[in-house]
């Protein structure tokens, strides 16, 4: 036994040995090969550096500027340390600082152009304009091989430091020297909009529409600036109207089409689309952006105006499904009902793709659940589409809103059913938080409140950022307040089932029968929801003085703040009650910073603010 371990010991010893040496060898440099070892010096000025940026970004500029005075004693070659310390000395106002340094690398690299550069700025820093325009000269005569984009950087900086009229000229010089009018186009036309000259700046920025690069990006999206600059549209619009003459260009014709939308002008915007897509080989992308931009600014007539007007060479192109369905939506929008179902009905009898039948019979049905309340046609278009059409989004739409049918018809039990059976299913997160949500609302329309609460505690859980949350909580709160007053939360279910069957005159009697009672339990929440309805129907006054009530009766009311909200919101519909409007959504943002729409008030007031000051 004993021998047979050690001769186990004389084999492990044998097989390590091998690895032993290999790992060593492997520790040694190849031939040819001489191992450095790193500077000390080296790694304690990277040290520094790296500690005086972290000084810069604290704005401890003085620290800074003498850690790295130190480091450029022994290092004045070391760009890092030369780019720092110059900045340093720019942030503090040492600009004597600054020349004697940049001279200093003048004298070392005369042949740099940047050096010169940044001579110039620091004397331009000084006002000593002339010793800095002959520096300025003398880096574009060392500009390498008419590199555009050292001649970039000279006139940037030179357009930075008050020298705007002789950068144009540089630039004049250089296109002269390389014969190409368009050189530094974008950069000309910044100086020429910083000026106010706003025909040059147009002109400028119109030839650097071509650019490939970002810089045609940009050219075009400050062109949109100045047509929305109220002191420049007027020049910018005459210049781009003349270029869009003789030999016309698709992104002029884009910008104009874009400016006149914006201001009011749907009827020239199409005309300058119509044009944009002539020039783009009449694909129909320019008429979709233009009939989409207008649904977005819910113009629903102008949205009709220019699909019809649209030539039928756009039938047969990708974007005709999407710009007939944004159509079919303007024409319910406009109480076309029966004339967007035909337009969705040829959707159904030509269009190949399953997808796109799917889709528009199950919109022919909402149009008849929510529009014609045609609740028994709606349940067989549903089920036609649940039968027949089961590829695309129609599908899972359908399912769902097939219960909807029933609930409007007042059948609670089938509703419920319907809902029950579709838990089982696999849909999105959004759908299975409806579904869950009308469980519980049917339960609360049938006074069955524990189930209500036991669904919409368990929909808190799964789905705690979801659409219906804040209505979850709200009809929690209610039903544990509404204990103690069964009657009236009694009749404020029986309102909500009214409302949802659409209903509102029978939903108004009950809600009017909490408020007239004054019942501080459900008195305010009855007030909000009679508000809400009244704006439903377009009465914008009866819905403020519904707010006036709970502002008088219950200022302390939970949903006190939400009527706040919609009244800031009818008075930002009247331009003569818009600062108002704004007061409020200034007051909400102080007083309940804590609310489920605080983040919506901020937005909206944001987009108030900017709007007011670009005019």
């Amino acid at each position: 036994m004993i021998r047979y371990n050690i001769f186990l010991m004389l084999l492990f010893f044998l097989i390590a040995q091998p690895a032993v040496k290999s790992e060593e060898a492997q520790k040694k440099p190849p031939a040819g090969f001489k191992r450095v070892q790193p500077n000390q010096q080296q790694i304690d000025d990277n040290s520094r550096i790296k500690f005086a940026r972290n000084l810069m970004r604290e704005k401890n500029f003085d620290g800074a500027a003498a850690l790295l005075e130190t480091i450029y004693e022994k290092q004045p070659d070391n760009n890092s340390v030369i780019y720092l310390l110059r900045s340093c000395y720019n942030q503090l106002g040492y600009y004597t600082k600054t020349e004697m340094m940049t001279r200093s690398m003048v004298e070392a690299h005369p042949e740099r152009y940047v050096n010169h550069q940044f001579l110039a700025e620091a004397l331009a820093r000084q006002n000593k304009t002339d010793e800095a325009l002959q520096s300025y000269q003398r880096a574009v005569g060392k500009v390498i091989r008419e590199d555009s984009t050292q001649y970039l950087n000279i006139v940037r900086s030179m357009s930075s430091h008050g020298f705007e009229s002789e950068a144009i000229n540089l630039i004049k010089e250089i296109r002269t020297q390389k014969n190409d009018p368009k050189v530094l186009s974008l950069e000309a036309g910044k100086i020429s909009e910083a000026t106010r000259d706003y025909k040059t700046a147009t002109l400028e920025f119109f030839s650097a529409l071509d650019d490939t690069s970002r810089g045609g990006v940009e050219a075009e999206g400050r062109l949109l600036n100045l047509l929305s600059n109220e002191e420049a549209a007027s020049d910018v619009e005459q210049e781009l109207l003349a270029q869009s003459g003789n030999s016309p260009r698709s992104k002029v014709a884009r910008l104009l089409s874009v400016h006149y939308l914006k201001n009011g002008q749907p009827e020239k915007s199409y005309q300058f689309a119509r044009l944009q897509d002539s020039l783009d080989g009449k694909n129909g992308q320019a008429i979709l952006y233009h009939i989409r931009s207008c649904s977005e600014r819910k113009l629903y007539q102008d949205v009709v105006n220019a699909y019809e007007k649209s030539p039928p060479v756009y039938a047969n192109e990708p974007m005709y499904f999407e710009a007939l369905r944004i159509y079919a939506k303007a024409l319910v929008q406009l109480g076309r009902f029966r004339d967007a179902i035909v337009v969705y009905d040829s959707v159904v009898a030509k269009f190949p793709r399953k997808q796109d039948r799917s889709e528009a019979c199950y919109k022919i049905g909402r149009i008849y659940l929510d529009n014609l309340m045609d609740y028994e046609s709606a349940r067989k278009i549903f089920d036609s589409v649940i039968a027949y059409h089961t590829s695309g989004s129609g599908y899972p739409k359908s399912l769902i809103s097939l219960p909807h049918c029933y609930l409007r018809q007042g059948d609670l039990d089938k509703a419920l059913s319907k809902f029950d059976r579709l838990s089982g299913l696999r849909f999105n997160q959004d759908a299975l938080e409806e579904i869950q949500y009308y469980r519980g609302m049917i339960f609360f329309y049938n006074k069955n409140y524990d189930s209500s609460k036991t669904v919409f505690n368990r929909m808190l859980v799964d789905f705690p950022k979801g659409f219906y949350l804040n209505d979850a909580l709200q009809l929690i709160m209610l039903m544990n307040e509404g204990a103690e007053a069964p009657m009236f939360l009694y009749d404020y279910s029986r309102a909500l089932l009214y409302e949802e069957r659409r209903m509102p005159d029978s939903a108004k009697v009950f809600l009017d029968n909490i408020v007239e009672k004054e019942n501080p339990l459900l008195a305010d929440i009855s007030l909000y929801k009679l508000c809400l309805m009244s704006l439903e129907s377009f009465d914008s006054t009866s819905a403020l003085g519904y707010i006036e009530i709970m502002s008088d009766q219950y200022p302390d009311s939970y949903y006190f703040p939400f009527g706040l909200k919609v009244k800031a919101e009818i008075f930002l519909e009247n331009p003569e009650t818009w600062e108002k409007g704004k007061e409020i959504y200034r007051h909400l943002l102080e007083s309940y910073p804590d609310y489920p729409f605080i983040s919506d008030v901020r937005k909206r007031l944001r987009e108030l603010e900017i709007d007011t000051r670009t005019g």
